[in-house]
């Protein structure tokens, strides 16, 4: 739709079949704009005006749109228009798809070689003594016509016919559109637009109506600032004294400095922020006193807050607001003590008059159902549901909010201190919120705008005598920085307490990946990255170590497989079992399950462990006959693990008394080795063809004539270790060791070290239960920015839902999964 809109801006400047001599205009450029418009751009030199336009970092990246493409690319770079006059685009309703859109000009653009342009076709007719060209190229259509020295293009026959007909007797513009016209007479480029008129023009695409902001304010200018890394808009609103607008509401109450950024957690489309020094004038002033006068706590809340607004989130939209003492929100909200839940130290509290606000604040505040509500020092939370409170608890615990990010301070930084109201958008979230707000048919125009290095927008509204400053401004940020780097976005919650650390299941048709759960009841639970419970599963026992995924038939659909005390699970991505899975045990299984593939041909074996009994099973869940590995002494102390050293493969199981085995694929001794081990709970794995474990003490490295070297790292018996592509990580007491680097982390009951790997790059997560606190560090040691968060787990990390970002689970409360994004 927009590339065809522009498209008939392009070929306005073909239109034209000879140059006409500049005279003095006669009819001033104001006068000619159209009945109904709603919208005026006005520029001194529009060559100029393309040009930065085209030199706009951002605009540049939204080269998709016909806007840009067809101003900047074929205008520009083809000469098809040069207009170096005050000219104004006017955009005015016509029909239900999209604004006529008309160009004033006082001088005739320059003349455009037709040649250039196939498909075209040009006729003329008179209407009222003007001669007026219909131009269709490449079926798309403008009109043109002179008059006097008043030249005019227009995508609407019946827009140039009103000019025409207006043109001799002008009819009087608005009141509103004269007067803050004037404001703007001597900027060389601005936006002049009826607030009003355009919400209505966006109402046709919305699917929802924007009621609450129809008589929001007036007429607006605002004076357009390009920068190549920078969009700065500044001027004015005002409604006329006639008007009963929200704007004006504002007058009676003094501008505050908004503080809501706090509490706005990273993963939120977008909050807008009203503040003001008393309340009780601001509800007068909106006139909602009288609907408030028999509530018994209506007023006396809204006495003690300085600031409320909405914050728009994935879990539904929440209240938020301000108190300059919270002491005397808390006086004023002793009918609501009830508590509803205790949220990581935090109080939330059932909340009875839930259409509050909106009564007090409406048109300002439009939520209807406020059922909890919590404190957050000197913030108040309210929500429909408790899940969205939660969310705001938990990033503003882990700081992860908009107020802590440099890129929303040096933005605000173009802004003024204090705001009556603030509105800004987390311009990458915001396409979802945009998404539900318009129709499906713009659904693909959305998710094709690019806002890399433009991380937010934002919009200010301060009001002064009888108009407000308005203040609009993008910028790029070329090195975010703050705890960006941790987001909580999600939370998934089960019916009973979890009994085991949430792991991945790839869902293989879209490369989603689901995360799973087993409650202290062995329910297996399978969700998506929505939180959608994709299956669940009744096992017998407890999942023994990690799961592991396979794909039997070599077809990418891809399995999960593992072991319960008595039963070797296959399952499909539905949570039906593979058949002949799962396979029954009369004796308890001592040890996770081992996956062995040893030619990456698929053709797995799966080990499975009782006491000192290695047994090992085709995909055909058949026992494999040529593997007869002998009963060890003692009990195994580990899961059997397949190594490899160039072409020769090895099985290495330690045990209880100290051996350790290093076996052939069928289960006789390959290499004998002599020395006892104090084994750790360690695997064994390969490190520079060589074999490498950890013992009690340090690093136990074997070379394949079985000669032993040990590594004395200071270690401790309860140590825990993990190790991937020759990365080592050691938790050891209060300290993380990743390969020769020494972490000193805070005294408490940590994980066993987890090691990821995406894109070349290395990180290694632990947690310490006790104070539960989630660390990632990189390779080299370093702590990701955001880090520590809230968590109770093992902490997985994963690209969940296969859109760049990763995305990291770790158990939240007793019957919770926590999701946050890394940036």
């Amino acid at each position: 739709m927009t590339r065809k809109i522009l498209y008939l801006f392009l070929t306005f400047s073909v239109l034209l079949s000879s140059c006409q001599k500049e005279k003095q205009l006669q009819k001033d450029l104001f006068g000619a704009i159209p009945p109904k418009t709603f919208a005026v751009l006005k520029t001194s030199d529009f060559s100029i005006f393309i040009n930065q336009l085209k030199n706009q970092e951002w605009l540049r990246q939204q080269e998709y749109d016909g806007f840009l493409t067809y101003f900047t690319q074929s205008f520009l770079n083809h000469n098809y228009l040069k207009l170096e006059e005050e000219s104004l685009i006017c955009f005015t309703p016509a029909g239900k798809d999209r604004p006529a859109i008309t160009l004033l000009s006082k001088h005739t653009p320059e003349l455009v070689d037709l040649g250039k342009i196939k498909n075209k076709k040009v006729t003329s007719y008179t209407y009222d003594n003007a001669t007026v060209k219909h131009y269709t190229l490449n079926n798309v259509e403008a009109y043109t016509v002179q008059l006097e020295q008043l030249f005019v293009v227009s995508t609407s026959k019946l827009v140039l016919e009103n000019i025409i007909r207006n043109f001799a007797t002008p009819i009087p513009q608005p009141a509103g559109l004269e007067k803050i016209y004037e404001t703007g007479v001597s900027a060389k480029f601005a936006l002049f637009f009826n607030f009003p008129e355009v919400i209505a023009h966006f109402d046709q695409y919305s699917t929802r109506t924007f009621n609450n902001l129809k008589e929001f304010t007036g007429w607006s200018m605002l004076e357009i600032n390009l920068e190549k890394e920078k969009i700065q808009l500044d001027g004015i609103t005002q409604a006329v004294p006639a008007q009963r607008a929200t704007i004006n509401a504002f007058a009676s109450v003094k501008p505050q400095k908004s503080e809501l950024a706090a509490v706005v957690p990273l993963n939120a489309y977008a909050y807008t922020s009203f503040t003001f020094d008393q309340g009780k004038k601001l509800i007068e002033a909106l006139g909602n006193e009288k609907k408030n006068s028999k509530t018994k706590d209506s007023l006396s809340l809204a006495e003690t807050l300085v600031e409320i607004g909405s914050i728009h989130l994935p879990q539904g939209d929440v209240v938020a607001a301000r108190a300059l003492d919270i002491s005397l929100s808390k006086e004023a909200l002793l009918a609501h003590t009830q508590v509803s839940k205790n949220f990581r130290s935090i109080d939330i509290f059932k909340f009875d008059n839930a259409d509050l606000f909106r009564k007090q604040f409406y048109p300002l505040i439009t939520t209807k159902k406020l059922s909890y509500y919590c404190f957050l020092d000197n913030h108040l939370i309210f929500a429909e549901k408790i899940a969205s409170i939660e969310h705001i608890i938990a990033n503003y615990l882990n700081e992860s909010t908009l107020i802590n990010q440099n890129y929303y301070q040096e933005t605000l930084s173009s802004l003024s201190d204090y705001s009556s109201i603030l509105s800004v958008s987390l311009n990458d979230n915001f396409k979802n919120l945009l998404k539900d707000r318009f129709k499906s048919d713009l659904t693909k125009d959305i998710e094709q705008i690019k806002t890399n290095g433009f991380p937010i927008a934002a919009i200010q509204l301060v009001y002064d005598t009888n108009f407000a400053h308005v203040h609009m401004v993008m910028q790029k940020i070329n090195r975010p920085s703050g705890n960006q780097n941790a987001i909580q976005v999600g939370t998934i919650k089960t019916e009973k307490p979890i009994n085991k650390a949430p792991f991945f299941f790839p869902y293989w048709r879209t490369g989603e990946q689901y995360i799973a759960v087993q409650d202290i009841d062995h329910l297996l639970q399978v969700f998506n990255y929505k939180g959608e419970l994709v299956f669940s599963k009744a096992l017998e026992g407890p999942i023994l170590g990690q799961p592991q995924v396979v794909d039997l038939y070599n077809n990418s659909r891809l399995q999960l497989a593992f072991a319960t005390s008595h039963q070797l699970h296959i399952l499909a991505v539905n949570g039906k079992s593979v058949k002949p899975f799962p396979l029954q045990f009369k004796s308890p299984q001592t040890q996770a399950l081992g996956v062995f593939d040893y030619a990456n041909n698929h053709n797995y074996r799966f080990v499975t462990t009782q006491n000192n009994v290695v047994l090992m099973w085709d995909k055909n869940g058949k026992q494999v006959k040529g593997f007869q590995m002998k009963p060890t002494s003692s009990p195994i102390l580990n899961t059997p693990n397949h190594l490899r050293i160039e072409s020769r493969d090895y099985i290495s199981i330690p045990e209880e008394s100290g051996s350790l085995h290093l076996l052939s694929r069928t289960g006789e001794e390959r290499l004998k080795i002599k020395e006892k081990i104090d084994f750790s709970s360690a695997q064994w794995q390969v490190e520079k063809n060589k074999f490498s474990s950890l013992d009690t003490k340090g690093k136990i490295l074997i070379d394949e004539k079985a000669k032993l070297t040990r590594k004395d790292l200071g270690l401790q018996d309860n140590h825990t270790a993990a190790f991937k592509n020759g990365t080592w990580a050691i938790s050891n007491e209060n300290e993380l060791l990743i390969n020769d680097k020494r972490i000193q982390l805070d005294y408490g009951l940590y994980t066993q070290p987890a090691i990821f790997e995406f894109n070349k790059q290395t990180y290694i997560t632990i947690t310490d239960t006790q104070a539960q606190k989630v660390y990632v560090f990189d390779k080299n040691g370093e702590l990701l920015p955001g880090f520590p968060v809230y968590g109770n787990s093992r902490a997985s990390i994963e690209n969940i839902d296969a859109k760049g970002m990763l995305e990291l689970i770790v158990q939240g409360e007793k019957n919770s999964v926590l999701i946050y994004q890394l940036n």
